[in-house]
Formats: structure tokens, sequence, C-alpha cells
């Protein structure tokens, strides 16, 4: 799949609003070749699966993914509440995952 944000109207505006999660968070935005679409990991003895346009599986409310960022430490897991519009990302340290599923390019 290549890379979008849930509820963009276009592309451009996608990429604006990608450019704007990635601020909010204090990162700049990675390359369109080396985007996250989802990461799976392992926490407390319990496995979570974030998908950019999916619902969160098993962690917090069920919220949509809208964007997932790469940093040094953790991948960090944007939805609405947490790390879009307020709020802090759901962090999925790097140690804990267990698979990362990249955006394909065009």
């Amino acid at each position: 799949m290549t890379f979008y944000v849930p509820g963009a109207p276009t592309a451009a505006e996608g990429e604006s609003i990608y450019v704007g999660i990635c601020r909010y968070n204090g990162k700049n935005p990675s390359p369109q070749t080396d985007r996250v679409e989802g990461v799976r990991w392992r926490h407390e003895d319990h496995e979570h699966m974030a998908k950019v346009g999916r619902r969160l599986d098993g962690y917090k409310d069920g919220e949509i993914v809208i964007a997932i960022l790469e940093s040094s430490g953790d991948y960090l897991v944007c939805t609405q509440n947490n790390g879009v519009l307020t709020g802090e990302p759901i962090k999925a340290p790097r140690a804990d995952i267990v698979q990362v599923w990249k955006f394909q390019t065009a």
C-alpha cells in the first residue's frame, strides 16, 4: 500500500497533516520511501498491532491509527487523542517490536 493519511481528502493534504503530526511530536518527517505502515509488538505478555487506517487492536480505546513515526528508541503510534490532536503518542519500544511494515513506494 502506498503512503496515505486516513481522512485526508488529497495526497497533498495528507502530507501536510503528516508533517504537522511529526512537528507536534518533535520529529522530522521521514522520507516518503521510508514511512511506517504498521508495527506489531509485545508488551507485558500481550501482543499489539497498529496499522495506519485501522483501529488500534487490544490497546487503549481502539482509536484509528493516523500515523506511525520512527524515533531512536521507539515507534510512536499516533491516534486522534494520542499524538495527533492531543496527548502523547503510544510508544512501541524497539526492543519489543516483532514486525514492521513499511509503505510501498509509488
